[in-house]
């Protein structure tokens, strides 16, 4: 058997949170509630990359990070800057040492990231002299071709403009 890995969304649900300001990896109503309670999600969440813009930057980022821990997030897809990870880094340490992250949630969390890693450290290793090659490149197209999703919207229905009683998702 493999290990069970979720990537969350920056997307606003308010159907499931109330708010459509409120971006899905930071909902608790989403993460703990929804995944983890009613689908009974039990392994790795990560957060999509917390530098795309879709949540707070800078200083204030810190806020959001927390609360996406808080909310049920195991790990988090940082950016490549090393000021940035330094300056979370450090805001993270001071929101374990004032008690606004819950130690027995970190030590899930923890638990379910060595699990990923003792699975990945178990594979054997895939010969990296394919790179390149055109085998390669022809299963990284069909990949590619299979991912692209192109909507048209000759209804003009986009952007969608539901009744607040709407739902999409059940």
């Amino acid at each position: 058997a493999g290990v069970k890995l979720m990537m969350t969304a920056h997307v606003g649900l308010p159907a499931l949170t109330g708010r459509a300001d409120l971006p899905a990896t930071l909902s608790a109503a989403i993460m703990d509630d929804y995944l983890r309670g009613r689908l009974g999600f039990d392994g790795l969440l990560i957060t999509d990359a917390l530098d795309m813009k879709a949540i707070t930057q800078g200083a204030g980022q810190i806020v959001d990070v927390i609360a996406a821990l808080r909310a049920g997030v195991d790990l988090l897809l940082l950016t490549g800057d090393p000021e940035v990870q330094e300056r979370l880094y450090g805001g993270l340490q001071l929101a374990v040492s004032r008690g606004l992250l819950d130690r027995e949630r970190l030590v899930a969390s923890e638990n379910r990231l060595q699990d990923v890693l003792h699975w990945l450290g178990n594979r054997d290793r895939p010969s990296l002299d394919v790179v390149g090659r055109s085998e390669h490149q022809q299963l990284a197209e069909a990949v590619a071709r299979r991912a692209v999703t192109l909507v048209r919207d000759e209804a003009g229905l986009l952007p969608l403009r539901l009744p607040a009683e709407a739902r999409i998702m059940a």
